[in-house]
């Protein structure tokens, strides 16, 4: 699980990936021929902001926040320690 913000996405708090990383590896993804079609879907907050720099073809972002929105989840299982349904 982790965070997100303005163009940016962390995991547990510690490793951050932002918009213009992702952005790149698609482009390289192209480049190679690694793909025809990518289909980037994010629910976190802020989550339509990490598609901002995507500029490669056949790539289709879904975020569940826009940007200054939050994401915030509706069920928790404590079985699998996660949230396993969100408000969307």
């Amino acid at each position: 699980t982790g965070h997100g913000g303005d163009e940016f996405l962390k995991f547990q708090d510690s490793e951050e990936i932002s918009s213009q990383d992702i952005a790149g590896a698609f482009e390289q993804m192209r480049l190679k021929g690694r793909y025809n079609e990518i289909f980037f879907a994010v629910d976190t907050c802020q989550a339509s902001t990490l598609a901002k720099h995507f500029a490669s073809p056949g790539v289709l972002a879904l975020g569940s926040s826009v940007r200054n929105e939050n994401s915030y989840s509706h069920h928790a299982d404590d079985l699998l320690g996660t949230a396993v349904i969100d408000r969307f």
